[in-house]
């Protein structure tokens, strides 16, 4: 969750760079679960730890190479092999 002046920050990124999804007034479908559940703040901050990339300016985070590899991750179709999903999860390469 983001407070609304986070939300406002990450909406001036672009959809292409973050999402941000209200709880309500707004009907979720199984793919917007399944983005939250594989994105998000933790995973992509533990993403970005796991290279030893400690990026302080918000905007250098979403724009670095990084943020570009974990976004195509993230939003790739999924494939019918249940091991190909265990390892999009982790988003390790």
């Amino acid at each position: 969750m983001l407070c609304a002046d986070c939300a406002a920050i990450h909406q001036n990124f672009g959809n292409d760079v973050s999402v941000v999804r209200p709880l309500l007034g707004v009907d979720w479908v199984y793919e917007d679960y399944q983005y939250l559940r594989l994105g998000g703040n933790t995973n992509f901050r533990n993403f970005l730890a796991s290279y030893s990339l400690d990026l302080e300016a918000t905007a250098d985070k979403y724009f670095s190479k990084a943020a570009a590899y974990y976004r195509a991750r993230v939003y790739s179709p999924p494939t019918s092999n249940s091991s190909s999903r265990s390892s999009r999860a982790s988003l390790c390469p």
